[in-house]
């Protein structure tokens, strides 16, 4: 599993549960729990970036844990 560690209400969800918003432009994935925004991904001509300042964390879990 991957998830994030929602800097703003502290919930711990798989990244999957967050609610996605998104265009041609990029994509905005929202807390489920609070709403806050937790990781935005832009896509540019040549490239893809990832902001991440509404999470405290990312993580992969390993797999059979």
């Amino acid at each position: 599993m991957i998830g994030a560690i929602d800097d703003g209400c502290q919930s711990v969800a798989p990244i999957g549960a967050a609610r996605l918003y998104g265009g041609r432009m990029g994509a905005v994935f929202r807390c489920a729990h609070c709403e806050n925004v937790v990781v935005r991904l832009v896509r540019t001509p040549e490239d893809y970036w990832l902001e991440m300042k509404g999470s405290r964390s990312l993580f992969v879990q390993a797999r059979g844990e």
